[in-house]
């Protein structure tokens, strides 16, 4: 076999050559592939990094698309993008602690600008990716027009690992916009600012970003032409009723949103998607069961919950399985599940893996309460 590098505190694989990729795929029993390891709830048991096989393969600014190896830090190529004036619009998290492309694809987490442009999924046009008998399989294209064949490419984004290894991906870039501006409106109670919410999410306005943060704080963000931001701002303060500010510095402000700097330490980060009706209900519950810091995110779509322990993650799964919405953990400092709540998929999941993983190799994350995880 093909000598492999080997990150010697963690005794991780890092394969450097999808020759040597594909030997240590037929090798090992069990595959838990890894990137950047920023979201720790996800990495703790990997065993294979893709960070050697990284590199930007294609970049096409006038067409608007690039080709990256999977390993590739998110903060190079989004250095390269600013270069040429475009952006990651699906704005993924973790960027500056590391996290790279495949990382995030396998997540399928999006940041709070998801809220105007659209998650991931809606940007990744083409994957090449490793199954667990050593096959690279082709998904996609590279051109943003491209319709033939099954959607592969949506298929990788947050499977976690579970379908195939993601060694290559091809995505769709914007413009970037010529400015921003943020707000931060403080109601007077939680009430009045989720109903405020619908209100906002509704409206003429054409936010980039809509954030809500308990008790009472919406968060908008504006974007487009420096010369109209300033009337925007007027109508927004006017439709407010309630107390307005002007964030002086929003860039720095979102880009502490998008590394999830308001998670206190120690803290078990849980990933919810939901709708907004479901709010209420959620915020009751995190009353009475004293849980931690929430941002919703994206309209009032994703929900970043903060618990306090793995008691917390337990009390979690109970009551997401009772409203039928499941949830994805990111960080924690304990052993946790990684897929907290109701779970999706059933019978065309496990059909897609006997394709993809076909010897059975790719290593599930974990499920249900923490006390499950800690005793299997």
């Amino acid at each position: 076999m093909t000598e492999a590098v080997t990150e010697t505190d963690h005794d991780i694989a890092a394969p450097q050559t999808l020759d040597q990729l594909r030997d240590l795929v037929r090798e090992l029993a069990r595959i838990r592939p890894c990137g950047g390891r920023t979201k720790t709830a996800l990495s703790a048991d990997a065993n294979l990094s893709l960070r050697n096989l990284a590199g930007l393969v294609d970049y096409e600014p006038q067409e608007f698309t690039f080709t990256a190896r999977a390993g590739t830090p998110l903060v190079e190529l989004e250095k390269e993008l600013l270069r040429h004036g475009q952006f990651l619009p699906f704005d993924p998290i973790l960027v500056q602690s590391g996290s790279t492309l495949g990382g995030a694809i396998a997540s399928g987490m999006s940041g709070s600008g998801q809220f105007r442009y659209g998650p991931m999924r809606d940007f990744l046009v083409g994957v090449r990716f490793m199954t667990s008998d050593g096959r690279l399989i082709y998904g996609g294209g590279r051109v943003v027009k491209n319709a033939a064949g099954f959607d592969l490419p949506k298929l990788m984004v947050g499977s976690l690992g579970t379908l195939g290894i993601v060694v290559e991906a091809t995505f769709k870039v914007f413009p970037r916009p010529l400015a921003t501006a943020t707000l931060r409106i403080d109601y007077p109670s939680w009430t009045e600012a989720l109903d405020q919410l619908h209100h906002w999410m509704c409206g003429a306005w054409d936010l980039t970003a809509l954030d809500l943060e308990p008790p009472g704080r919406v968060w908008l963000r504006l974007a487009g032409d420096a010369t109209a931001l300033g009337q925007r701002i007027d109508r927004c303060r006017q439709a407010a009723a309630a107390p307005v500010e002007v964030l002086e510095n929003d860039v720095a402000y979102w880009q502490q949103v998008r590394e999830l700097a308001f998670v206190p330490a120690g803290s078990v980060l849980v990933r919810i998607a939901l709708t907004p009706r479901l709010i209420r209900d959620i915020e009751d519950e995190a009353e009475r069961q004293r849980w931690g810091p929430r941002r919703y995110s994206a309209g009032g779509h994703v929900l970043w919950l903060c618990l306090p322990d793995g008691r917390a993650v337990d009390e979690l799964d109970v009551f997401l399985k009772g409203i039928g919405r499941g949830g994805c953990a990111v960080f924690s400092a304990m052993k946790v599940p990684a897929w907290i709540g109701e779970l999706s998929g059933g019978v065309f999941a496990e059909r897609l893996r006997s394709v993809f993983d076909p010897l059975g190799k790719f290593r599930r994350p974990p499920v249900g309460g923490a006390d499950q995880v800690a005793t299997s």
